[in-house]
C-alpha cells in the first residue's frame, strides 16, 4: 500500500470512535446455510477463491480518491439487546443494484483485475513443470474436473498468470451425503505470500511455491475442518473439540489446548441457548492461543463465516440477524464489524429483504484500512464488493465466476468456481 493511500484510509478511519452455489445445490441445503457452511450440492457446487494481499497504489490524479455509491447509514439507538448505543447501520444496495456500483479500480489501482478466472478449455502452466516461482500468489481458485479439484494459482508477477496447482486433489468434507464441504479459510496463504495450507479430511497439505514441492502431515480425526495460518505463521487446526498445531516439515500435527484458532478475533454467538444472541469475542495471540473473551449485547444469529480482522483493530463477521435488528430494518443477514477493546463503534452491513431479489450471503474477507472487502453471493451474481466503515460507501471490486449447475451431467469440466475468500493483508 502507498504512503498516499494510507493516509487516505487514515484519515476515513480516524472519524470511527475508538458456489456458484448452484440454485439447486442451495434449495437442497437450505438447513445446513443455516449452520453456515460453505455447501454444494455435488463436487462441482463446492469452491473456493483465496485472494491475497489486497494491494491498493496510490490515487489517480483528478479522480476522487473514494467515489460515492448508494447506500443509507442510520443508528438504531439505545434499545439494541440492551445495549449503550446499538450500531451504525449502512443499508446496502439491493442484490440487483451491486453492478451499477462504482468500480474501485477506477479511482485506485488495485492487485487484481475486474474479472477473476479463466475459459474452461483454459491451458493452463502446471506447477509439477516448473521449478517453482519467485512471485507472491496474489489468489487461489478452484478448478473442477471430472473426477477431483485442483487448486490454480494467481501470481499476477507471471506472463501467464494462472497456475495449476496439478499435484494437489482437493477433498471435501462430507463427500458422501448431499451436503458436502471444501474447508477452505480466509487464511490459506501463508503470510509471506509463497506458502499455501489446504485443510483437509485427516490431514493438511501444504504447498510451498518457490520450490514446487507438496507435503502431507496427518490429523487424527477427520471431521477437522476449521484452520489456517495465524498471523505468526503457525497452521493451527480443530474440530471444535480437540485442536492441533500443524508444522510443514512435521511428521504429525502437535495437540493443543482449546480454544485454538487461526483468526486473531472470533465473533460468535455466546451460547447454546437460542435466546441468547449477546455476541462473544475471543481474542488470540498470533500464536492462535486464546488470550481473553468478552460478550457484546447484540442481537446476531449464528455467523456463517470466520472473522477477519485489520491492522487497525476492526473485526468483521457475516451473520444472521435476530430480534430489533431483523425487524426495524426488515433484513435478515448482514455484516457486523467491531473493534474488541471498545464498547463502541460497532457498524452493520445489512442486506435488504426485496420480493425476487434471494441475497444468498455477504463474506467479510479482507481489509484495507477501514475498507472491508467481502464477497457478495446472489441469485444474480457472485462479486467481490468493497464497504468503507466509516463512511458506508460501496464499490463494485472483481466480478467472479458464474459457477456450476452440479445438476447439468453434459456440464463442461475445466471451469473455475465460485465461492471465495481472500487470505489477509
Amino acid at each position: 500500500m502507498t504512503d498516499d493511500l494510507r493516509t487516505l484510509l487514515d484519515r476515513v478511519a480516524a472519524d470511527v470512535p475508538q458456489r456458484d452455489l448452484a440454485a439447486t445445490a442451495w434449495a437442497r441445503a437450505g438447513e445446513a446455510r443455516r449452520r453456515g457452511r460453505l455447501v454444494g450440492g455435488a463436487l462441482s457446487a463446492t469452491t473456493a477463491l483465496v485472494i491475497g494481499v489486497f494491494a491498493i497504489g496510490a490515487t489517480r490524479s483528478g479522480e476522487p480518491a473514494l467515489p460515492s455509491a448508494p447506500h443509507t447509514v442510520a443508528s438504531l439507538g439505545p434499545s439494541v439487546s440492551g445495549s449503550a448505543s446499538g450500531p451504525a447501520v449502512t443499508m446496502s444496495v439491493s442484490p440487483a443494484e451491486e453492478a451499477s456500483l462504482p468500480w474501485l479500480q477506477d479511482s485506485v489501482p488495485v492487485a487484481f483485475p475486474t474479472r477473476l478466472g479463466f475459459d474452461a478449455n483454459a491451458t493452463l502452466p502446471q506447477l509439477s513443470r516448473t521449478a517453482g516461482v519467485a512471485a507472491k500468489a496474489a489468489a487461489v481458485l478452484v478448478r473442477e474436473h471430472p473426477k477431483t479439484l485442483h487448486p490454480v494459482v494467481y501470481v499476477p508477477g507471471l506472463a501467464d498468470p494462472y497456475l495449476e496447482i496439478d499435484t494437489v486433489d482437493l477433498k471435501l468434507f462430507d463427500a458422501d451425503t448431499n451436503d458436502p464441504v471444501l474447508a477452505l479459510g480466509p487464511r490459506v496463504i501463508h503470510p509471506d505470500g509463497h506458502r499455501l495450507g489446504f485443510v483437509q479430511p485427516g490431514a493438511v497439505v501444504f504447498v510451498d511455491l518457490t520450490s514446487a514441492t507438496v507435503s502431507r502431515v496427518a490429523i487424527p480425526v477427520v471431521d477437522a475442518r476449521e484452520g489456517g495460518w495465524t498471523i505468526n505463521g503457525s497452521f493451527v487446526v480443530t474440530n471444535g473439540q480437540r485442536g492441533w498445531r500443524v508444522d510443514p516439515g512435521a511428521t504429525a500435527a502437535t495437540e493443543v489446548a482449546l480454544p485454538i484458532s487461526d483468526a486473531t478475533v472470533q465473533i460468535r454467538p455466546n451460547g447454546s441457548d437460542p435466546s441468547d444472541t449477546s455476541a462473544q469475542v475471543r481474542v488470540y495471540a498470533p500464536d492462535g492461543s486464546v488470550v481473553r473473551a468478552s460478550t457484546r449485547p447484540v442481537d446476531l444469529g449464528d455467523p456463517w463465516a470466520p472473522s477477519v480482522t485489520s491492522m487497525r483493530g476492526w473485526s468483521a463477521t457475516g451473520v444472521w440477524l435476530t430480534g430489533r435488528l431483523e425487524s426495524d430494518l426488515k433484513a435478515y443477514q448482514g455484516i457486523y464489524v467491531m473493534l474488541p477493546d471498545a464498547q463502541i463503534g460497532e457498524r452493520l452491513l445489512a442486506i435488504p429483504m426485496a420480493d425476487g431479489q434471494f441475497k444468498q450471503g455477504v463474506t467479510p474477507l479482507s481489509w484495507a484500512g477501514s475498507v472491508l472487502i467481502y464477497r457478495s453471493d446472489t441469485s444474480f451474481d457472485h462479486r467481490l464488493l468493497a464497504w468503507d466503515v466509516a463512511t458506508g460507501k460501496q464499490w463494485r471490486v472483481s466480478d467472479l465466476p458464474r459457477g456450476i449447475d452440479a445438476d447439468k451431467t453434459d456440464r463442461t469440466f475445466g471451469n473455475p468456481l465460485s465461492v471465495v475468500s481472500l487470505a489477509q493483508g
